[in-house]
């Protein structure tokens, strides 16, 4: 009977609206264009990133995802893209693979100073449930409820938004994930929520060695909402480090190296919620490097990176 009872999340994950939410990175400096893809060609060349989390270490079957983009300018269309592709399991029983398409306009406004890029997303997304792998022990049928061994969704996703840059010190923009809202239920009717997302960052310097950026963002999607507070700093050119918080679950630390084109940055998140104590933790890696890019000898904020 206790077996059974295991039964009961499991219909609330595949099957109830509001449900799902999108995945969510500590170092968004790494994630530019999960944040918003409207950052495709901020840094004026190509850039890839492509970052790991493994999420909740001490739990059986927790949560993993990968996150890989390339972005890069299209200068005769006075704009650029970006092309993602993407994976996430939870144990061996819950999967989904996918990738996305985004294509920036970038306008030059305020002789310059000020850069504006809107853009639009598709998003294409296979979810995938195996049912076999879960264990229910005796389960009585007689109410003619049959559990499938397997299931699978191909959901189409369409996004839209923008980013602004002012000079090399103030970034913005606000995103709208999903907004057709496709159904992505595995076992009934699931519409995928709209996620929305506003986030706003302010870079100091000290000389031409030592920066520091303030972050925030702030989103939802159906009725979860969360807020993410970050300061981050490049030391004598070359040191990463950082520490934020993600309000009322975890706070995190960050650390890591640059060098002219390249990152690779390491986070660790400790859990506050109630959660604490019994998750191990969060482990996210993450590594970008760029071609092309500008001004590679100026120390620039981390969008432009």
């Amino acid at each position: 009977m206790k077996r059974s009872l295991f039964f009961i999340p499991v219909i609330a994950i595949c099957a109830l609206p509001g449900n799902a939410q999108d995945s969510r990175f500590s170092n968004s400096n790494q994630n530019l264009i999960h944040l918003n893809p409207s950052f495709a060609g901020s840094n004026g060349g190509l850039r890839h990133q492509t970052s790991y989390r493994d999420q909740w270490l001490n739990i059986s079957g927790s949560y993993s995802y990968l996150n890989s983009s390339t972005d890069f300018m299209i200068r005769p269309l006075k704009g650029a893209a970006a092309i993602e592709v993407f994976s996430s399991s939870s144990g061996d029983v819950f999967s989904s693979q996918g990738a996305a398409i985004t294509y920036a306009r970038h306008l030059k406004l305020c002789e310059g100073r000020l850069t504006v890029m809107p853009s639009i997303r598709v998003m294409y997304t296979s979810r995938k449930a195996n049912f076999s792998n879960l264990t229910f022990g005796q389960i009585n049928t007689q109410w003619g409820f049959h559990m499938p061994m397997s299931a699978r969704k191909d959901v189409i996703s369409f996004s839209t938004g923008f980013a602004a840059m002012w000079g090399d010190r103030l970034t913005g923009g606000a995103y709208f994930f999903h907004v057709n809202q496709p159904d992505e239920g595995l076992l009934g009717v699931s519409p995928l929520r709209m996620r929305t997302v506003v986030h706003a960052g302010y870079t100091f310097y000290k000389g031409d060695k030592h920066q520091a950026q303030l972050l925030g963002i702030v989103g939802g999607q159906g009725s979860y909402r969360y807020t993410q507070i970050a300061l981050n700093a490049l030391l004598f050119r070359h040191v990463i480090c950082g520490a934020g918080y993600h309000s009322n679950d975890a706070v995190f630390v960050n650390a890591g190296f640059h060098h002219r084109d390249f990152n690779v940055v390491l986070a660790y998140d400790v859990v506050v919620s109630r959660l604490a104590g019994n998750t191990g933790g969060t482990l996210e890696l993450g590594a970008s490097f760029s071609l092309f890019r500008p001004n590679k000898e100026v120390v620039v904020p981390f969008e432009r990176m």
